[in-house]
């Protein structure tokens, strides 16, 4: 689906190369079982003039929308409905998000597609949020997920300059990907509740621990909960890029244990009391 809220006679935005779907087999974290996790291309956002416009190309457009906020000078923040949308397509659970650069960018004096914004709204404080790039940018390519999750932290908005004395953008260059995977404890183990500041999940940029209850398991995905959304932002308004979405379906909480207490029960059959 192609929907614009552009007015009419906008140019038709290049032909995006089509990425490959597929399944991937995901390793367990903690205790957590292994499950199988499905790829998709949650969408083609293309910032446009006058803001807040924009063309998106894809089919969750009905989840995707678009305010003016002024920040010094008028800019365009994009909001993806994270629920919405997985639960659409059928899923429960995410895994990763990846904002790639479309390929279709002006190249020449320019990095290509710059991320202005990036949070999400409505997740779980106990998350823990590990970053990564790949791509063409030697400087991102070489930052640790600490040091990206201190950029993607300083992220206002505003165009940068130089990648490498401004902390508050990413350029992702051409097909270049920033990604944001997740890991949360698992329910039913560990503390209760969470912190501020730095959790125990490994290499967390992002989140708080539990207190008490002894480790959690951590599992290598987020249970989608109404609220759960991406806030984005591209200051140009010529640059378009991807949206790459990993999920997947998961048991609700207890349905394993409920089906292995089926499963047990199963074994032992009732002896009828013999005739007299």
């Amino acid at each position: 689906m192609f929907t614009s809220n552009a007015p009419r006679g906008a140019s038709a935005i290049a032909t995006v190369a089509a990425l490959a779907l597929g399944t991937t087999l995901l390793a367990p974290l903690g205790l957590e079982q292994s499950a199988a996790a499905d790829t998709f291309v949650g969408g083609y956002i293309l910032q446009t003039s006058p803001k807040p416009n924009y063309i998106y190309n894809g089919s969750y457009g009905a989840f995707v929308t678009s305010q003016l906020v002024n920040n010094g000078e008028p800019h365009t923040v994009m909001t993806i409905d994270l629920y919405g949308l997985l639960t659409s397509a059928g899923y429960n659970a995410l895994l990763s998000i990846s904002i790639t650069d479309a390929g279709n960018n002006q190249y020449l004096g320019s990095p290509g597609a710059d991320i202005d914004l990036f949070s999400f709204q409505g997740m779980n404080p106990d998350v823990a949020i590990s970053y990564g790039y790949t791509g063409p940018n030697a400087i991102h390519s070489a930052e640790s997920s600490a040091t990206l999750g201190s950029r993607i932290g300083s992220l206002d908005t505003i165009s940068g300059d130089q990648d490498y004395n401004c902390l508050h953008f990413v350029s992702l260059g051409k097909l270049g990907a920033l990604n944001a995977s997740f890991l949360a404890p698992a329910s039913g183990s560990g503390g209760s509740g969470g912190g501020s500041g730095g959790g125990s999940g490994p290499d967390e940029t992002h989140g708080g621990g539990g207190s008490g209850g002894g480790d959690p398991a951590w599992s290598n995905y987020v249970l989608v909960q109404p609220g759960l959304k991406l806030v984005i932002s591209e200051a140009g308004s010529s640059e378009g890029y991807l949206i790459n979405i990993s999920a997947m379906t998961v048991p609700a909480p207890g349905a394993l244990g409920l089906f292995g207490g089926l499963l047990l029960r199963g074994g032992h059959r009732r002896r009828r009391p013999s005739a007299g």
